[in-house]
């Protein structure tokens, strides 16, 4: 665990402490971690929890089944909602974005794990400070992009297979934007998997 700091929205941080107050662990998770310490403004905050659906729903008055069937559910405070998803691990992937089944589990390694990239794969509280199992924080100041290799990979990668992505880059001096598409192939046991890039000035991110 790395001693960064990152302040966390106040209703963000009710809901984790509410949670660890029972007796549950509770993380922001994703890209809000990732763009907190690139200095971005986060769009949105998810939280990941220990705890399952039906007991995160007791904690608080107003909630809503967003995705329960996924571990997801709504907290509703001060007319804002947060998504709070229990930890999992996921089955096969039909849609690009949905598992089919999940498995619930009470290891945040287990859930940072079913992340895309490393640099999504990171989870703070003011607690435990930034969670960073795989690496993210190294790979986000080499500006790499690293995707987790896990017994899902494969299924995910087929997905994503002709993707369109779209990047930004900072080089110091100035940032570029970058538009492209994921391209996965066999190698013999391997995958394979490149991003092809090319330089767009009004790229959409």
């Amino acid at each position: 665990m790395e001693n960064r700091k990152i302040v966390l929205p106040e209703n963000v941080k009710k809901i984790i402490e509410t949670l660890q107050t029972h007796g549950y662990e509770a993380y922001a998770v994703g890209g809000c971690v990732r763009d907190s310490v690139l200095g971005r403004i986060p769009q949105d905050w998810d939280i990941t929890t220990s705890a399952m659906p039906q007991e995160t729903k007791t904690l608080f008055d107003k909630t809503f089944d967003t995705g329960i069937e996924h571990g997801t559910i709504t907290v509703l405070l001060d007319h804002e909602g947060y998504e709070v998803t229990t930890y999992r691990i996921d089955g096969k992937y039909e849609d690009n974005r949905h598992p089919k089944e999940v498995t619930f589990t009470r290891s945040l390694k287990e859930d940072l794990l079913r992340r895309d990239f490393t640099i999504n794969a990171m989870a703070y509280n003011d607690a435990d400070g930034l969670v960073d199992i795989f690496g993210g924080m190294e790979d986000l100041k080499k500006g790499v992009i690293r995707w987790q290799y896990d017994r899902l990979c494969e299924l995910r990668l087929q997905s994503c297979n002709g993707r369109k992505v779209s990047c930004s880059v900072d080089t110091g001096a100035s940032e570029r934007k970058f538009q492209g598409w994921i391209s996965c192939l066999v190698s013999g046991n391997a995958w394979i998997v490149g991003v092809q890039l090319f330089v767009c000035s009004n790229a959409v991110l």
